[in-house]
């Protein structure tokens, strides 16, 4: 066969190939055909990849015109609660930007319904509350964002349905009881502000929590990185009500960074936490309750293998890390007799139990392993470590921030 005619029947036969269907839309394109939600807690899954938007869709629906954003590709669910109920939806999961709308009535007369959202870093979608009486049926749309240059691609997510109710500690009276030290989890969701509360000018709501002081302390409490603007307050009770408590410290978190407050307690008195958002829809926190200790911070303290060469050029190198963010003090000693063998002090000289030879303080991150190297800063003891065969060293490593400060002590001996 030439080429020609393979060619030739090459092209008929692409000629008699039947075309490929176009992807249908999902069958919620439009609110007739919403995806029903029967329960809560939902997680329903959802597609707008093929998805359409008519024009006829109700508002909010912002025009790609002008430099504006827009919206386009919609799929829509249906929800009506048995009894009253405030929700949290939320498509946080998506791999595409999306938006939230909440509509009541028939498909073809639908009207919105006022709710509240924020902002968060790293959720493609929205978190977005709304209230809803016993019996009325919610029609929830969402879209993909679209900008004035190009229809959106759409993608995948999960429609999240929640149904809050405020916390059980929400009220200064209802605060919970903690059991000590530990790692506890603060709801922030639809918490509120109470009457007389030592509240923050922007915060929205508050959760409570009491702190028993069965013996005085230096506690550090915690709270890791969130987008919801949260802060720790602590305080002394000096009476039995919410106006009556002094204010000890306050710590502020951020999405990045966690926040924390150090405070000293007396045995037998009386500390309250409070844990609030600034955000328009609160979320869970993480609180971790440590005391100022070497065992309530988790810290760990290894030695790493050492030369009295690599020490005279780098420093004594340790592993150290600490169950939270910590604030260290890092001394090198040698002892009394240790400083008289190698001729760093007369052998008459009045010297206590030992000679710090190099320090070093700084805070350390939560979790994080770091290897932390103690200059030898006096010339002195360079020179003597360079003639000497072996040295017995201690590392001390002291928690800084509070009334009774705890080392950690490592010994060990160097050799060449």
């Amino acid at each position: 066969m030439s080429v020609r005619t393979a060619l030739a029947l090459a092209g008929l036969l692409l000629a008699a190939a039947p075309a490929t269907a176009a992807a249908e839309p999902s069958g919620n394109d439009s609110p007739a055909g919403a995806t029903p939600i029967l329960a809560l807690p939902a997680n329903v899954p959802g597609r707008t990849a093929e998805a359409t938007m008519a024009h006829d869709e109700p508002a909010p629906l912002i025009a790609a015109e002008g430099g504006q954003r827009g919206l386009d590709r919609s799929v829509w669910f249906s929800y009506m609660p048995e009894r009253d109920r405030s929700i949290l939806a939320d498509t946080c999961d998506a791999n595409f930007e999306n938006h939230i709308d909440v509509y009541t009535g028939a498909p073809d007369t639908l009207t919105p319904i006022p709710t509240t959202s924020d902002d968060y870093s790293g959720c493609a979608g929205e978190r977005r509350t709304f209230t809803l009486a016993a019996g009325v049926a919610a029609s929830i749309r969402v879209t993909a964002l679209r900008s004035p240059e190009r229809v959106p691609d759409g993608g995948v997510f999960h429609l999240s349905l929640t149904a809050q109710e405020p916390p059980g500690n929400d009220a200064f009276t209802s605060a919970v009881q903690l059991p000590g030290t530990g790692s506890f989890a603060a709801s922030l969701a639809f918490s509120t502000i109470e009457f007389g509360e030592p509240s923050g000018g922007s915060d929205t709501g508050s959760v409570w929590f009491r702190l028993p002081a069965p013996r005085s302390e230096p506690y550090t409490i915690q709270l890791g990185a969130n987008p919801f603007g949260a802060n720790v307050t602590a305080f002394e009770a000096v009476g039995g009500t919410i106006n009556a408590l002094r204010r000890l410290g306050i710590g502020y978190s951020n999405p990045t960074a966690p926040g924390s407050v150090s405070f000293n307690t007396l045995g037998g008195h009386r500390y309250y936490l409070r844990v609030a958002t600034s955000a328009a829809v609160g979320g869970e926190v993480r609180m971790d309750v440590t005391t100022n200790t070497a065992r309530g911070i988790g810290l760990l303290v290894t030695p790493a293998r050492n030369t009295l060469r690599s020490i005279r050029r780098s420093g004594f190198r340790a592993v150290l890390s600490c169950a939270r963010t910590c604030t260290l003090g890092v001394d090198l000693e040698i002892s009394a007799r240790e400083a008289r063998r190698l001729k760093l002090v007369d052998k008459d000289a009045k010297l206590g139990r030992s000679l710090r030879v190099g320090h070093v303080g700084g805070a350390l991150q939560t979790g994080r392993a770091t290897t932390v190297s103690v200059p030898i800063g006096a010339r002195r003891v360079r020179q003597a470590l360079a003639h000497a065969r072996s040295v017995r060293f201690t590392l001390v490593v002291t928690v800084r921030g509070g009334t009774r400060a705890q080392a950690v002590r490592r010994t060990v001996t160097v050799r060449r």
